[in-house]
Parts: C-alpha cells; structure tokens; sequence
C-alpha cells in the first residue's frame, strides 16, 4: 500500500514539475494583443488540436520513461517487470497513435479546409 501511494505522488510530482516548466516557455509564445493569433476559425481549431496531440505526446513519453524507471528499480521481481513493460508498450502506442493522428489531421486540414490539394 505504502509503495502504490509513494508511487502515485511521485507520478503527480513529474506531472505537475512538467506543466509547470512549460508555463514560461507558453506565455512567451502568446501575442499579447492578439492571444489567438489569427481570427480564422480554421487556424485556431488546427492549432488547438496540435495542441491537444502535443500534450498527448508528451504524456505517453512520460508514461514511457516512468516505465523504463519503474523496470530499472523492480530488483528483479518479474511482476513488477511485466507491469513496466506492458506500460511501456501501451505508451508506444500512444506515441504512435499520436503521431499519425497529427499527421492525418494535417492532410485532412490541408486538402479540406484549405484545399491544398486543388492547387
């Protein structure tokens, strides 16, 4: 019980320790008179989902790293190991899910909305 709650808070602390990083670098990036950058619904839809998958990615490399930890310190238990890796397949294929998903709503933005594909 005691290791599942150790684990938990140290799992929130990485969370948290990374949103709070990238606080800075978001602010930085914001235009202060026009925070949407653009006033086509198009462009901030687009950039809202990069957003989403971005954060998404970031999460499952997360997941993939708090895997690879949790495998070094499982002294051998192979129950512990097994658990690393089956959370570390599932955090590839976050990965993957993530990066093709950002790649077809590229090309579906592309040629849908902005018809790059009649040019």
């Amino acid at each position: 019980m005691r290791n599942s709650t150790i684990r938990r808070s140290s799992l929130y602390t990485v969370i948290s320790s990374t949103a709070i990083l990238a606080v800075p670098f978001v602010a930085l990036a914001v235009d202060p008179l026009h925070p949407l950058g653009s006033t086509t619904i198009e462009t901030v839809i687009g950039r809202l989902i990069g957003a989403v998958i971005s954060l998404l990615g970031v999460l499952a490399l997360v997941v993939f790293i708090w895997s690879g930890f949790s495998w070094m310190i499982s002294a051998g238990s192979a129950d512990k190991i097994k658990v690393a890796k089956k959370n570390m397949v599932y955090a590839v294929t976050g990965l993957i899910v993530c990066f093709s998903s950002y790649a077809i709503l590229k090309f579906v933005l592309n040629v849908a909305i902005f018809g790059a594909a009649s040019k």
